[in-house]
């Protein structure tokens, strides 16, 4: 054998004799390229501090396949330039679409406290002052258990009440435009009257009594609110139904009385408040049926089961 064909075979042993090896040092970096031919009959190799990609790429022909070659990724600098920018183009998007979802949602919030009627403010600050930590807290914790209080019938108002007093003055040919007005008046003063009994019931230096007091005061300055977005409120009558009513409530030789627990009281304030403004209470899924006894339901069940 003489000296060529020992270093053919050696070139072979050692790798492939048809193998190109190339290698390039560029400041801290190294790549190193191998071409593998189909003499070599081997598998390419891999060297150097970082991993090469390869691709597989097709000639096309009018007839079809004719060759496939590897190629690789480095040898085509476009190919990561598009893929990087695709990524940076879809991080742009996805922060875009955050930013408009936030703005979105703050043109909805400015839309819908510009259309809410002017009494809507107010309402909700007592529907804060009313939240159900504080009912809990003052209107429960602070009594003994199973405490009530006297109340006439009228005083205790519920959801289920409002519907049918709205639907007894509908049929009863109640001027509509008044209708809502007349029962915000009725709610305004028979809670003004629980509350006055919840204050001569409570001790001066009674926890709960600063609370209640509050409340009311509140409530009292909303009510006078409220009648000055009438107009002419002195020279309305009211239907002869909620005249029965006021008079009930007022009238000292009414001896009717029912024996209710403070927070039961506060508890019907609270939802009742949302049957009678429904429209100062909107949620994200839309407009709840407030007056629907079944809604209230949902919701201390809910509540029961997310303590």
């Amino acid at each position: 054998m003489d000296g060529e064909e020992r270093m053919e075979k050696g070139r072979i042993l050692r790798g492939g004799s048809s193998c190109e090896r190339v290698s390039a040092r560029r400041g801290a970096r190294s790549a190193v390229t191998l071409k593998e031919e189909d003499c070599c009959g081997g598998r390419s190799a891999r060297e150097g501090a970082q991993t090469e990609e390869v691709q597989l790429t097709e000639e096309w022909t009018g007839g079809g396949i004719t060759s496939v070659k590897r190629e690789s990724v480095s040898e085509k600098p476009w190919i990561l330039a598009v893929f990087w920018s695709s990524q940076r183009f879809t991080d742009s998007m996805s922060q875009f679409t955050q930013i408009l979802v936030v703005l979105l949602g703050c043109l909805c919030a400015v839309h819908a406290s510009t259309n809410s009627p002017p009494i809507c403010k107010p309402m909700n600050t007592v529907k804060h002052k009313l939240s159900s930590s504080q009912r809990r807290e003052y209107m429960k914790y602070n009594f003994p258990i199973n405490y009530t209080l006297p109340v006439h019938h009228e005083e205790i108002v519920r959801v289920s009440n409002i519907t049918l007093l709205r639907e007894q003055l509908q049929l009863e040919h109640h001027d509509l435009d008044w209708l809502e007005a007349d029962i915000q008046d009725l709610w305004f003063f028979l809670y003004n009257e629980v509350l006055k009994k919840l204050l001569r019931i409570l001790p001066e230096k009674h926890p709960s009594r600063n609370y209640t007091f509050e409340v009311q005061d509140l409530l009292l300055k909303v009510q006078h609110f409220a009648q000055q977005l009438h107009e002419n409120p002195e020279e309305r009558l009211y239907p002869e139904r909620i005249e029965d009513t006021w008079h009930k409530v007022t009238d000292p030789h009414n001896t009717v009385w029912k024996w209710v627990k403070p927070k039961a009281l506060m508890d019907n304030f609270y939802r009742s408040m949302h049957c009678v403004f429904p429209y100062c209470f909107p949620t994200k899924d839309g407009q709840p049926d407030y007056c629907n006894p079944d809604y209230w339901k949902k919701i201390k069940k809910k509540a029961s089961q997310n303590p």
